[in-house]
């Protein structure tokens, strides 16, 4: 079932990341969720988008004009009326973002709803009597943004029903069609590359990543300007400013790049049938072959179980290509480590009745908790911004075009990532 306050609180987390990857500004969520009955109409900036179609609801923003001031001073900018519209169309561009990644996650399989243009206003806006929830995000002193959220909750329960009756249905037909299962995959398969074609869920990420850096340009120039402006030139700020345009054009050209290269690794061409242990062997060999010297100081090894005369079906490059993805964070994870012990990357192959059972480990530094969440998300990434942080985004998309799972196992010591790959390839269901 949907949660308001779930939603809330996690549209207010991402709102903080997407502010301080854009302004640089950091705030502290308040850590607590309200239920209101009346969304406030206090006096200040508001931004607002809309969700329409089979559900109902709205992202708000809701900005004291002091805090939105302050905002713009960081910025660079001057705290008019007209800056301040400005600075309104800056956070509808993020809350656009933000709201791009959410609202798909509350929409069932046969929703449709529509994202409006983000809407801005300056002063006393007034909404009818309407249960939603209210999340602050703390940027100093008497300084908040309040992200808040409503949803026709009437729709979901609904929708969730009708879920239920489509995935019996669903199972029902499968089992009716065992014996069309050959063309079935063919025709999932061309439903997969589809579904890479529009990216799905990706445009989010990349509405996030490349209107950030525009965002960065836009106000980087307007420095430029008023220095140009000034009677005595600045030529070390005017110059910092232009060395930050010139990085922030490469990062888009890099995340373009990603792109291109995500959408091509994540379809699956052809299948074929595969000998477990020398696929194994073949791809962790030609990895360890590719790194540099120094990288191959850490101690790889290669275990199996069960797997004697064990046949896979798989698309074997895009899987290589995910296992290579795979290795390579752990690598960088091995080389980044405060553990001055032995470095060391483990790979162990099992299989089952139906499945292989693959789990990738190494000596790195455990993962973050607060990041545990997030690790496959698109574009997110702890590295250098210029990172794309792709990776596990890729894999887990092949892997789950095979029909199965990927997923970090927070529980031991060390950083592990188990691959669960059905024997037999069976595309992504339908849910």
């Amino acid at each position: 079932m949907f949660d308001l306050k779930e939603h809330t609180q996690i549209f207010a987390e991402k709102m903080s990341e997407t502010l301080k990857s854009t302004f640089g500004i950091e705030s502290v969520h308040s850590g607590n969720v309200e239920i209101l009955e009346q969304i406030p109409n206090e006096s200040g900036l508001y931004v607002n988008l809309m969700m329409t179609g089979t559900l109902y609801g709205e992202y708000i923003l809701a900005i004291e004009e002091t805090t939105a001031k302050r905002i713009l001073e960081s910025s660079g900018m001057n705290d008019t009326d007209d800056e301040l519209l400005t600075s309104g169309q800056i956070f509808g561009e993020l809350l656009n973002i933000v709201a791009g990644m959410l609202a798909p996650k509350i929409k069932g399989p046969t929703d449709e709803i529509t994202i409006t243009s983000p809407r801005i206003f300056v002063g006393k806006p007034y909404y009818p009597p309407i249960k939603s929830a209210r999340s602050r995000l703390i940027l100093g002193d008497n300084i908040y943004i309040d992200c808040l959220f409503y949803v026709d909750k009437m729709a979901l329960d609904i929708t969730d029903s009708y879920k239920e009756s489509i995935r019996r249905l669903l199972l029902s037909y499968k089992k009716l069609k065992d014996s069309h299962e050959k063309i079935l995959t063919q025709q999932k398969l061309l439903v997969h590359a589809e579904k890479v074609t529009s990216l799905g869920t990706l445009s989010a990420g990349v509405a996030h990543n490349i209107n950030n850096p525009l965002g960065i340009i836009s106000l980087t120039a307007s420095k430029i300007k008023r220095i140009i402006d000034e009677e005595d030139v600045n030529k070390g700020k005017a110059q910092n400013s232009v060395t930050l345009i010139k990085q922030t054009v490469q990062r888009i050209a890099n995340i373009i790049t990603s792109l291109r290269s995500y959408s091509q690794d994540i379809t699956i061409t052809s299948i074929s049938s595969c000998s477990a242990k020398p696929f194994f062997d073949a791809v962790l060999s030609e990895f360890i072959n590719g790194l540099e010297d120094t990288d191959k100081q850490i101690e790889f090894s290669l275990n199996y179980k069960n797997i004697t005369n064990v046949q896979f079906e798989c698309g074997p490059n895009e899987l290589k290509k995910s296992l290579f993805n795979l290795l390579q964070n752990a690598v960088e994870a091995v080389k980044e480590s405060s553990n001055e012990q032995k470095k060391w990357i483990k790979i162990d192959v099992n299989s089952t009745k139906d499945h292989l059972i693959i789990s990738l480990s190494n000596s790195g530094n455990k993962i973050d908790p607060s990041d545990v969440t997030k690790i496959f998300d698109p574009f997110f990434t702890t590295k250098d911004p210029s990172h794309p942080g792709l990776g596990l985004t890729l894999a887990r998309g092949v892997i789950e075009g095979h029909g199965g799972e990927l997923s970090l196992d927070a529980d031991k010591e060390y950083t592990c990532i188990h691959l669960t790959l059905p024997l037999r390839f069976k595309d992504v269901e339908h849910k």
